[in-house]
């Protein structure tokens, strides 16, 4: 049985430009369906790390927010997998 499922790929984090020298943002993530705690993905602190490499893969929606005065940017992309559950039988 094969069947298409949507997985999002998040590749990078970057602060913005306008945060202050020191300032600390936090990027977290939940899962949109279920009221659970927020998961911190990274921290970036302006002036001495401003980019973060991900490299995660998510099956599910997921909802992202950050902890700071700053917004942070997020690069990634979307594809379209086909399973084949067979495959571990």
């Amino acid at each position: 049985n094969k069947e298409r499922t949507n997985k999002l790929h998040l590749s990078q984090a970057t602060l913005g430009a306008s945060a202050r020298k020191g300032e600390v943002v936090r990027l977290k993530c939940r899962r949109a369906d279920e009221g659970q705690d927020a998961l911190f993905l990274c921290s970036l602190i302006a002036g001495s790390h401003e980019c973060q490499l991900l490299d995660l893969i998510f099956d599910e929606y997921i909802e992202l927010s950050i902890d700071g005065e700053t917004e942070i940017h997020v690069t990634g992309f979307t594809a379209i997998l086909d399973d084949d559950s067979s495959s571990y039988d």
